[in-house]
């Protein structure tokens, strides 16, 4: 192996563990977030409440609701909607970016 390669190969795993760190600590960061919201994991949120923690707007989440895209909903009687909040947490963590070369 070449002294080039030497230092690709150690440079590569220095920043996959860097990258794996941080991973851990925005995970962690996360689960923390969670425990000290005001809300459970089992509360069912309103749709304004649901876009104030996620920070858009309600016609946003009704967009998502007509084209069945991303938020899982409950329909409660006719027309009453909610947001389960431990759906709202996993959907704000799996759609995270990881940023690479």
């Amino acid at each position: 192996m070449s002294f080039e390669e030497v230092i690709a190969a150690s440079v590569s795993n220095a920043v996959e563990k860097a990258l794996s760190e941080s991973v851990k600590h925005i995970t962690n960061l996360a689960g923390e977030s969670a425990r000290k919201s005001k809300y459970s994991l089992d509360d069912l949120l309103t749709e304004k409440q649901t876009a104030e923690y996620l920070n858009v707007e309600v016609s946003t989440l009704q967009q998502w609701r007509f084209y069945k895209k991303y938020l899982p909903y409950c329909v409660l009687g006719n027309k009453t909607i909610r947001y389960k909040f431990s759906d709202i947490l996993e959907f704000a963590t799996s759609n995270k970016v990881l940023v690479t070369k």
